[in-house]
């Protein structure tokens, strides 16, 4: 316990919340989007790859919009990879159960139940 304490509660406090979540964010969208819509070069890359290059163009527009210093780059380079590495997990459990609560929620009311 004491590990977690000294080691990775620090690491974890340092990373650019905001950025993983907007990136996360930004992935799910763009999928959702080239699921509607479909491309024939794009259908050909493989998602991680996508991802990647998303990272690699937002991190940029990130760091000069919120006007972050030389010192952060480290940090906003360790928060791209752990986006990275768990967008596809974070997406899939928060997204889907956020979807299956709302339509509980929506079959509930067609029963003529009460959300309140």
């Amino acid at each position: 316990m004491e590990i977690i304490g000294s080691n990775i509660l620090p690491f974890l406090e340092k990373l650019e919340w905001i950025y993983i979540i907007t990136f996360i964010l930004l992935c799910y969208n763009y999928q959702m989007i080239e699921r509607n819509i479909k491309v024939a070069f794009l259908s050909k890359i493989k998602t991680r790859f996508k991802v990647a290059l998303i990272g690699i163009c937002y991190t940029p527009v990130y760091y000069y919009l919120w006007g972050l210093g030389k010192e952060d780059i480290g940090y906003l380079f360790s928060s791209f990879l752990v986006s990275f590495a768990f967008h596809k997990l974070l997406v899939d459990i928060i997204i889907n159960a956020i979807q299956k609560h709302n339509k509980r929620a929506y079959s509930f009311k067609e029963l003529g139940g009460s959300d309140v």
